[in-house]
């Protein structure tokens, strides 16, 4: 009887691998936008690469106007902004093992303070079971303590190309066959700004008393950044590691806000995301920090985001400059 039961168990344990296996190969290659992408670039071209990282923040860059910049400079790079609408570190590492197998030569991931924004004050009543078991507790973290174990297995180019989520990834494979959804149907594969394309001037320039009187109205909250306990910074930590272990330079860029945005924030704040950019600065990782350099100026179509038009271009320009010293050093 015994022997019954260990053999059904071995035979359960095997099936879930397999499938397992399938759904995670099965769904990026068929539906994953950047793993697709992926596959179609690697063979487009022979120069080297530059890769954007960042949210609709970096979204707003006008990839042509950098490309053709550089081009000018006698740079013959190409340039991809990979930015995705609210990009997070977290949701960034599900697909950084298809990027880095695509060997750029540098990575420029530009990031805000709201990335690793704390979350609200919720009484007990309002927490979930699911939130209430990942209350940190005194005892040891099991998980943790399994991962340290088995990174020396998972850390190579096989398992870093495997989703970071299988839930996230099985969810999807169940949703696209209950609604039969596809939804690789926006990617434009030879764009070289395949996941965010908005038409330059769809929205325009706001006076900034005009976005302060909004802002206002709205009444949001900044919940604070806890630099200790933060699993987007240290995620995004995770990323930069992985990259440069496998010869990719990556720079962090601070992306830029307007005066209506920074005096909303706490003074406080500021300075911890600004210590999280020091951190972040060593040999090897550039970091530009300057996202008040346009505070004042009339370019913004919202408290933090750069109009996509002509008055808006001097953040193109900047970045194009910047990719430039970058390569050049």
């Amino acid at each position: 009887m015994n022997l019954k039961i260990a053999f059904t168990a071995l035979i359960g344990i095997f099936l879930a691998i397999i499938i397992f296996y399938g759904i995670m190969n099965w769904y990026p290659s068929n539906f994953d936008q950047i793993y697709l992408w992926s596959e179609y670039i690697k063979n487009e071209t022979n120069k080297p690469k530059i890769f954007l990282f960042g949210s609709s923040h970096t979204g707003n860059l006008d990839t042509n106007y950098i490309q053709e910049y550089l081009k000018n400079n006698k740079i013959e790079h190409e340039v991809y902004n990979l930015a995705i609408s609210s990009d997070y570190p977290t949701r960034r590492a599900e697909t950084i093992g298809y990027i880095s197998e695509l060997k750029p030569e540098i990575i420029f991931y530009g990031i805000e303070i709201r990335m690793f924004e704390g979350q609200p004050d919720m009484t007990k009543e309002q927490l979930t079971a699911l939130e209430i078991t990942q209350i940190e507790g005194i005892t040891p973290n099991p998980s943790e303590i399994f991962e340290d174990l088995l990174f020396p297995l998972y850390n190579n180019d096989f398992f870093s190309k495997i989703p970071k989520s299988p839930k996230i990834i099985t969810l999807k494979t169940i949703k696209h066959f209950i609604h039969n959804s596809n939804e690789t149907t926006t990617l434009d594969f030879k764009s070289n700004e395949p996941f965010y394309n908005i038409e330059k001037g769809v929205s325009p320039v706001v006076d900034l008393e005009v976005l302060q009187k909004d802002w206002n109205k709205k009444d949001r909250k900044f919940y604070g950044i806890d630099p200790q306990k933060n699993r987007e910074f240290n995620t995004l930590k995770e990323i930069i590691k992985e990259l440069e272990n496998k010869d990719i330079k990556v720079v962090i860029f601070a992306t830029p806000k307007s005066s209506v945005y920074l005096n909303w924030l706490e003074t406080e704040d500021k300075l911890i995301f600004e210590q999280m950019l020091k951190e972040l600065e060593k040999p090897g990782t550039a970091v530009y920090s300057e996202y008040n350099q346009y505070a004042d100026d009339n370019i913004w179509t919202s408290v933090d985001h750069v109009v996509q038009s002509d008055l808006g271009i001097i953040y193109s320009q900047d970045t194009a400059k910047m990719i430039i010293k970058e390569i050049k050093k």
